[in-house]
């Protein structure tokens, strides 16, 4: 979307100019708190926008929060109304995951390959774009879904997003994240402070929205 490549331009410049030697330092500060915004209102507007397209063209997506354990074996259980949302919205498609920022991501393969595409495209402006990209595309894997509903969710993945016996497995449209339970219970935390710090900016995004 046009929202998303604004974002990534953002964050390719920011690590140009954090790579020249009289803006590293304050390009580095200034890099670092882009990408806590970038996350902040990835949640709060682009999936809004998306799950909001998504409803006028009759699709469905990921939605709600679970907090699940996993088994001996390191496997998940993906939660049905998910497995649901899956076959209705993205058919027989498999699903790739990678782990970013502390969050396991898992993708139905469409929307990754798609998702792969763009950041290869972007990262190609930039060098040090371009090492994040690899490191991405390098640790993704194929996940499965056995007859149970379980996924095969790896060591080193876990241990990358410090998962342990329990995490929430959460919904965001066209993306099923994997959080650490501590970590995403004071996400939640902060996320309702800021819904109160924000109430004019976001009631007026709402009425954007609703309004089309």
């Amino acid at each position: 979307s046009k929202l998303m490549k604004q974002y990534i331009f953002i964050l390719l410049a920011l690590t140009l100019f954090s790579s020249n030697m009289y803006g590293q330092k304050v390009g580095g500060l200034i890099l670092s708190r882009t990408k806590d915004i970038y996350y902040k209102w990835e949640r709060m507007t682009y999936n809004v926008l998306k799950c909001h397209n998504m409803y006028k063209e009759g699709q469905v997506g990921f939605s709600g929060n679970y907090l699940n354990k996993f088994d001996e074996a390191g496997r998940l259980s993906l939660p049905a109304k998910m497995r649901e949302e899956l076959r209705a919205g993205f058919g027989n498609d498999a699903l790739m995951a990678y782990s970013i920022n502390g969050i396991v991501k898992i993708y139905p393969k469409s929307v990754y390959d798609v998702n792969m595409k763009n950041m290869h495209e972007a990262a190609k402006q930039n060098a040090n774009a371009y090492k994040i990209f690899r490191i991405l595309s390098s640790s993704a894997f194929a996940v499965e879904i056995n007859s149970s509903g379980r996924m095969n969710i790896p060591a080193q993945i876990r241990q990358s997003a410090d998962l342990k016996e329990e995490c929430y497995v959460i919904g965001s449209y066209d993306v099923i994240e994997l959080w650490n339970k501590e970590k995403w219970e004071k996400e939640s935390a902060s996320f309702d402070l800021a819904l109160e710090d924000n109430a004019a900016v976001l009631s007026g995004f709402m009425d954007m929205i609703v309004s089309e």
